[in-house]
C-alpha cells in the first residue's frame, strides 16, 4: 500500500506540474517550458498533450533543435501503422527537413522511408542497406 501512496502522490505532483507549465505557457510561451511538458505528458502517456505541445513549440520556435524533432518522429513512427500514419509521419519528417538544414534529420527522413518501404531499402539505425 505504501507503494501505491507513493505513486499517487507521484501522480498527484506531476500533475500539479503540468498544470503549473501550461499556466505558464498561456502568459510566457518559452522552450525549456514546452520541453519540460512534453517530457511529463510523455510520462503520463499522454499522446495529444505531447502532440499539442509540440505543435506549440513548432509553430512558436523555429527552428527547432535536432534532438527535439528526432524524438518527435520517433515517438510518431513507433505509433505509424495505418498508411495514412505512415503518410503523416512522413510529412513530419520533411517539415523537421525543411525546418533548417541538416545532414541527420534528412538521414532520418530516409531512413522512415526506407523502412515505409518508399524507396525498397531497409535501413538499419546507422542508415546502412541491411539487405
Amino acid at each position: 500500500d505504501d507503494d501505491d501512496d507513493d505513486e499517487d502522490e507521484d501522480n498527484a505532483a506531476t500533475q500539479a506540474e503540468i498544470v503549473e507549465l501550461r499556466s505558464a505557457l498561456s502568459t510566457t510561451p518559452s522552450v525549456p517550458t514546452l520541453l519540460r511538458l512534453i517530457t511529463l505528458l510523455n510520462g503520463q502517456a499522454d499522446l495529444d498533450g505531447v502532440r499539442h505541445a509540440r505543435e506549440h513549440l513548432a509553430a512558436s520556435f523555429c527552428p527547432l533543435e535536432d534532438a527535439v524533432w528526432l524524438d518527435w518522429i520517433s515517438d510518431e513512427e513507433r505509433l505509424a501503422r495505418t498508411d495514412v500514419e505512415v503518410a503523416a509521419l512522413k510529412q513530419l519528417c520533411l517539415r523537421a527537413c525543411a525546418d533548417h538544414l541538416s545532414v541527420p534529420l534528412w538521414l532520418r527522413y530516409v531512413q522512415v522511408v526506407g523502412r515505409t518501404g518508399g524507396l525498397g531499402l531497409v535501413l538499419d539505425e546507422d542508415g546502412v542497406d541491411e539487405e
